[in-house]
């Protein structure tokens, strides 16, 4: 059951009660990408062969999409303030107001006081993670329009780039977000590691099926 909220008013923090529900109350927030994604890959499935179409080509055309909408995603991360950064004294760095996450985290690590009016800089990750979207947007766009020669390469390049974004800049990262192997890597970086592996394997299968289909590379050169 609900217990509420345990909040110190003269420290500036709150803390959840316990709730055995509260996991699926997102209008607390913590929602992430890698579920919404997994989630969505598996209804996709579903309701893309109860309309009879091609998977993998369907996928293609959300691919890079999903990789332009997480540009904007990640900047109304920034503009909350969540998914913050580690300290940083370089120039890079940025302050984020009283009572934000990185502030309250702070609070809670006795690196600042309760009169602090904002945090220590961090690092921007946020827009580290924007840039890298842009990025891995701007290549899959690219090969969609360019060089798609088999269907589902668009895909499995998107898997492919934004695993390895992710898994890189979440070494910068200093929010709550789960800690795995003695705390040498997060939540979302073990579940890069498979990605990135299915989706080189993705690219090897689909391109051998494809020319197995269809060995005349010019029929493939015509399609849209």
């Amino acid at each position: 059951a609900d217990k509420g909220e345990l909040c110190h008013p003269e420290a500036g923090t709150c803390h959840p009660g316990r709730d055995c529900l509260r996991a699926f109350k997102f209008w607390y927030g913590g929602l992430t990408y890698y579920g919404g994604f997994i989630g969505a890959y598996l209804a996709s499935i579903w309701f893309i062969r109860r309309r009879k179409a091609i998977f993998w080509r369907v996928a293609d055309l959300g691919a890079f999409g999903i990789a332009l909408g997480l540009v904007f995603g990640r900047i109304g991360c920034y503009l909350s303030g969540c998914c913050f950064g580690a300290a940083t004294h370089s120039w890079i760095g940025v302050a984020f107001p009283r009572k934000s996450p990185a502030w309250s985290a702070h609070l809670k690590e006795h690196l600042i006081g309760s009169g602090a009016g904002e945090s220590l800089h961090v690092y921007p990750t946020q827009l580290f993670h924007a840039l890298g979207n842009l990025s891995v947007f701007l290549v899959t766009f690219w090969i969609f329009r360019r060089h798609r020669r088999y269907d589902g390469k668009v895909l499995a390049w998107f898997l492919a780039l934004y695993g390895i974004e992710r898994f890189v800049i979440e070494y910068w990262r200093a929010d709550q977000r789960g800690e795995w192997l003695w705390g040498l890597v997060s939540t979302s970086q073990l579940i890069s590691l498979p990605l990135i592996g299915a989706a080189f394997y993705m690219m090897a299968y689909l391109k051998r099926r494809r020319a197995l289909v269809m060995p005349d590379a010019a029929l493939m050169a015509k399609r849209p």
